[in-house]
């Protein structure tokens, strides 16, 4: 007996984009395409590849997923031209009934700008129906473009898809005769609330729950302790810090006041703790002019009060160390127009004690150093150097440096974010004795508690600015990568 043909009629007749109503007003109506295969709303620009507004598959059997992937396929390309970024969802109406497929027959397959395997249309999730006529809806995907960088920039931000639509190869003659498919491609669009900045981090990577090993560099020799997106507690909550390759780390790259800067972590306050990218020059960490005192390991000294966590200082506090006037003499000439985008945030110069010997005192970040267990939060000091700060702009703690995957007994390799192949201050506090004092600094891979040495105060070292941007700071572009940084407005 011969083989019947099974008939298949894909009839997209009309692509109907179907704007959700937000708070803006040019996207609260509905646009059906006629003759012309270019769609704009104004914010949304839609451009149908091929010659016709409808496919029309037919005379087709049933077939494999390697055959439906080479099926020519409908190709489209939705554009953002706004100055916000846009989500939308892309949805497939059918038509159910005795006449037409079922969802087990029949398969769909996306390829583009983003992938969705083949699979049947009942394992895609329900979506409301847009077209008149039609009485069920698939989700296909959902996706989101950002809009334009700036006015300047005429490139728009777009993306393009290809979506094919076959009958599944388990379908037999008796099911499939006389069958027919009809849908519809609607795309529904809304205004993406992820253009800022920490919502968009958060959303491009993934957060793993697991604490890594601290006693090994990032990326290092096996056994090796994961790059990633990682959480830990801070003073205002949770935050999310980035460890280890910067190759593989890819989405933590910004552009801001003209610089590129890489992102440390997003704070417990929802700021994003950010690291210039480039050194702003050398200097000693304190130079105290053969006035040797303990309290010049201090970032400041003869504090007008004991800086504690609760009641943090600010920047009029006490004496300024020679590193904290070059950083911010740096910050009023480059980025004091910035102001209002830089917050006011936490900063960890740990004058606590870890333990005393004799005249020689070890702050609490050499024990966390030696136990490889770093800390988010800033003990309190009871002394009137040093402690927790609230500013503008300083450095990195050696914590940090390790949370983002610089080893202390282990070093990490070359790709790490923070690797960099000279010496470079944090801001923690090593040891000191009646003497000298020692700051930790990294080299490469390692972050190292140098020697002390009676002229240690005046090794010129490389400094690397931290600021945090406000948690409601937005960006205007950009997907995170080194090539094209989000783009802060």
């Amino acid at each position: 007996m011969k083989r019947k043909r099974i008939y298949l009629v894909i009839a997209i007749l009309v692509l109907i984009i179907s704007i959700t109503a937000v708070s803006f007003a040019l996207w609260n109506s509905q646009f059906t395409q006629s003759s012309a295969n270019v769609i704009n709303t104004g914010c949304l620009e839609l451009k149908l590849t091929n010659d016709s507004n409808a496919i029309s598959l037919s005379n087709q059997y049933p077939i494999s997923d390697t055959a439906g992937k080479k099926f020519v396929g409908y190709t489209f390309t939705v554009s953002n031209t706004c100055t916000i970024a846009a989500a939308y969802n892309i949805s497939l109406d059918f038509k159910t009934g005795s006449s037409y497929f079922t969802t087990s027959q029949i398969k769909a397959y996306v390829s583009g700008d983003q992938t969705v395997e083949p699979k049947l249309l009942n394992s895609f999730n329900w979506a409301s129906v847009l077209s008149s006529g039609y009485n069920s809806s698939r989700l296909i995907l959902s996706d989101e473009i950002l809009p334009v960088a700036s006015s300047e920039n005429t490139t728009k931000s777009s993306k393009t898809y290809t979506l094919r639509v076959w009958i599944d190869e388990n379908v037999t003659t008796s099911d499939g005769t006389n069958k027919t498919f009809d849908g519809k491609l609607t795309i529904s669009a809304v205004s993406a609330k992820n253009n800022i900045l920490a919502q968009r981090v958060l959303k491009d990577n993934i957060v793993h729950t697991e604490t890594p090993d601290f006693t090994y560099g990032e990326p290092g020799n096996a056994p090796t302790t994961g790059t990633g997106f990682y959480k830990a507690n801070d003073d205002d909550g949770t935050s999310y810090y980035f460890r280890g390759n910067d190759i593989n780390i890819y989405r933590n790259n910004v552009s801001f006041a003209g610089r590129k800067w890489k992102i440390v972590r997003i704070n417990g306050d929802g700021t994003v703790r950010l690291i210039l990218d480039a050194s702003i020059g050398l200097t000693p960490y304190n130079n105290y002019g053969g006035n040797y005192n303990i309290k010049y390991v201090g970032y400041t000294y003869d504090n007008d009060h004991i800086c504690t966590s609760d009641n943090p200082c600010t920047n009029t506090t006490g004496g300024n160390s020679t590193i904290k006037t070059f950083i911010e003499n740096w910050y009023n000439n480059k980025l004091k127009s910035y102001d209002s985008y830089i917050a006011l945030s936490r900063y960890c110069n740990d004058t606590s004690y870890s333990t005393i010997s004799g005249s020689d005192y070890y702050y609490g970040a050499s024990k966390r150093m030696a136990d490889n267990q770093p800390s988010l939060k800033c003990p309190d000091t009871t002394e009137n150097y040093g402690g927790s700060y609230k500013l503008k702009i300083g450095l990195l703690s050696v914590d940090e440096m390790m949370y983002a995957g610089l080893g202390y007994n282990n070093e990490a390799g070359s790709p790490n974010y923070l690797y960099k192949n000279v010496n470079w201050y944090s801001m923690s506090p090593c040891n000191s004795n009646a003497s000298r004092f020692s700051v930790f600094d990294a080299h490469n891979g390692y972050v190292i508690d140098s020697t002390p040495t009676s002229a240690y105060n005046l090794y010129h070292y490389s400094v690397y600015p931290v600021i945090n941007l406000n948690a409601k700071t937005t960006i205007s572009g950009g997907d995170g990568t080194s090539s094209n940084p989000y783009v802060v407005k």
